[in-house]
């Protein structure tokens, strides 16, 4: 189901209504008493069942991933309502762990909600809806349908610009809770045009809704739109003795009505925790879906309902404090298991855990010298990174003999990820390095990435002006299939190829090379899962790519590379890194080739990627290596 993500966008429009409902039933004594009401109901409803499942999944998850920081971090900010928050700032972090295997991903939409508790009751009070004040539920309906205007331009604008925005932020998804809310509002002052629309079908709207979650994921700002559209008309037209309405009011529909915050909780926690041990395949699905249900069933019946039944006391301050004060208890454990208990309760090996790492320390580093040394860090920069006149490029050159040959490695993290090929050139073979990569930009600089800056055009200035008779500059940028990502458009397109031939023309004219590095598999899971573990005896299908589908799938970036003149040269890294026909992010040996979906290790680019282009090199006669005598 390609839109299965768009069901909270139902449960937002579903949410606004029913809490504005239930806000609308109540008899309030005065502004204290409605505050202090609201908030004790919403702590005794939500954090009770909140705690359980994330201490009770924090240690899960302790207990098959060897690195669970980013869900127990995850997990801590769930607790205060702001996952969605860390989950946007972490999701610009272009090494973060998939989503599908953080146990707490789907806590940032319970997030919106607590966001939206804050001061949607207060928006309500202040219009004097609650004290039934005169035309106060038109002046309701004004507010929230002028922020919800505003929040919808939002989202608009993130859709097309920063889609984690758009997704994870209460600015851009407040419109979908407040329209529920709008429409209880709209209804309770009967409005005529909406009795026109009593009569519609809900079956026909239902069969609709399913239909949307269909539509190709391309259309996603529309299919948003139209399932919070037809899920407020098919609430307005849900009416007695229709289908729709005898199937909601089933007894077993009502009873998952009933758990439905704790199925929330659970559904997710459980189909990560699969992923990390026995998989999720056809077979296994009838026993996840049980196990879903009678947890959260146990979950609803022994934690949930009792707890949000108990007197906590008869003081309403007393009873908010002892909520935050539970919160904070929870984290403290949960800070516990991310650093002092780190790895104690690890049930599975951990082997070759260092090679899984970021190119930051190299072994070719000095001991002592790390933060020193220009390689690592100071060499790769941030995505937004500027040029300024202060950036001290030279000490990105790994130099041997002054009149020595160079090559020039640029482009974003494809480049970077070379790292310990770049120091074994340098330290076996008499070429000096220079080596500049800018995290999620193109080189040569596409205009269309607004977030790069100038520091990419900056670098061609630099490499064109100081080029030297056969120095080699090397391009490795991030092939994707999806073009909206980061504005990625490498060679999808004739736009990549014309800047690289332009500049391929400038370093020619003076007597250099251009080697452009051709796509490297990608795959869909996290490294860990692919490295055999007791608790994981199926290690799953997605750990290997077949090299021919690879290449036939991403056959649109060859067509594109082979327009290019022969004097640019392409250099192919499958066969250093595909053994037999088959690319596996584990190599035969156990130890990791990739440290993340698309970036290599270390381990792989010096022990099998140099090698082959070290070969490569002399094959194509661009160096008369000669070895580096110490």
């Amino acid at each position: 189901m390609p839109n299965g993500y768009l069901g909270v966008d139902i449960f937002f429009v579903i949410s606004g209504f029913v809490i504005t409902s239930s806000l609308s039933s109540r008899y309030y004594k005065s502004f204290k008493d409605y505050l202090l009401g609201f908030y004790v109901r919403r702590i005794k409803r939500i954090i009770p069942a909140l705690i359980f499942f994330v201490l009770f999944m924090s240690l899960m998850i302790c207990l098959f991933n060897p690195e669970p920081q980013i869900s127990l971090k995850t997990g801590l900010a769930s607790l205060f309502g702001i996952s969605n928050i860390f989950l946007f700032l972490e999701s610009n972090n272009y090494f973060a762990e998939s989503t599908e295997l953080n146990v707490f991903t789907h806590t940032w939409s319970l997030g919106i909600e607590e966001q939206f508790y804050v001061f949607f009751p207060l928006l309500i009070w202040i219009t004097g809806y609650l004290q039934k004040a005169k035309r106060s539920i038109s002046k309701s309906i004004y507010a929230l349908s002028f922020l919800s205007i505003i929040s919808l331009i939002f989202f608009i604008f993130f859709k097309s610009t920063n889609e984690p925005a758009s997704y994870y932020l209460l600015v851009s998804r407040f419109w979908e809770i407040a329209s529920g809310s709008i429409l209880f509002l709209l209804l309770q002052n009967k409005v005529s045009f909406l009795r026109h629309l009593y009569k519609c079908p809900p079956s026909l709207l239902t069969i609709s809704i399913i239909a949307v979650f269909f539509l190709p994921r391309d259309l996603s700002f529309v299919s948003t739109i139209l399932v919070v559209f037809l899920t407020l008309l098919l609430i307005i037209c849900i009416q007695k003795n229709t289908f729709v309405y005898s199937l909601l009011v089933n007894k077993k529909v009502v009873h998952i009505g009933i758990i439905s915050y704790s199925l929330y909780l659970w559904h997710w926690g459980i189909l990560s925790l699969s992923r990390w041990t026995i998989g999720i395949y056809w077979w296994t699905i009838p026993f996840q879906i049980l196990l879903i249900y009678f947890v959260s069933h146990f979950s609803y019946k022994f934690v949930e309902e009792p707890l949000r039944k108990i007197n906590w006391s008869s003081n309403e301050i007393l009873i908010i404090l002892k909520g935050i004060l539970s919160l904070f208890i929870s984290g403290s454990f949960i800070l516990l298991l991310a650093k002092p208990l780190k790895r104690v309760f690890f049930l599975g090996k951990i082997e070759h855990k260092d090679l899984i790492v970021n190119t930051i320390k190299n072994k070719f580093h000095k001991e002592g010298e790390v933060n020193n040394l220009p390689y690592g860090k100071n060499c790769h920069f941030a995505e937004d990174t500027n040029f300024k006149n202060n950036i001290k490029f030279n000490e990105c050159l790994l130099k041997n003999n002054s009149d020595t040959k160079k090559i020039y490695f640029v482009g974003n993290s494809h480049t970077d990820h070379l790292r310990e090929m770049h120091f074994k050139i340098y330290n076996n073979f008499d070429i000096s390095i220079d080596g500049t990569s800018v995290s999620g930009c193109l080189f040569p600089h596409h205009e269309e990435q607004i977030k790069c800056g100038n520091i990419q055009s900056k670098q061609e200035e630099r490499i064109i002006e100081q080029i030297k008779k056969n120095d080699i500059v090397v391009i490795g940028n991030r092939y994707i299939k999806k073009g909206n990502y980061k504005n990625y458009n490498w060679f999808l397109n004739n736009y990549s190829l014309k800047k690289v031939e332009l500049f391929a023309q400038k370093i020619l004219s003076k007597k250099g090379k251009v080697i452009l590095i051709t796509p490297t598999p990608e795959f869909e899971l996290n490294v860990r899962q692919c490295i055999s573990q007791w608790y994981r005896p199926i290690n799953s299908e997605l750990c290997t790519l077949n090299e021919k589908d690879f290449r036939n799938n991403f056959s649109i970036f060859y067509k594109n590379l082979d327009k290019l003149s022969n004097d640019i040269i392409l250099y192919d890294p499958l066969k250093s890194i595909c053994f037999n026909g088959e690319c596996s992010m584990v190599d035969k040996y156990g130890k990791p080739i990739y440290r993340d979906v698309d970036h290599l290790t270390d381990y792989s680019s010096g022990e099998y990627v140099y090698k082959h282009f070290m070969t490569f090199l002399l094959k194509k006669s661009l160096f008369k290596l000669r070895l580096l005598v110490i």
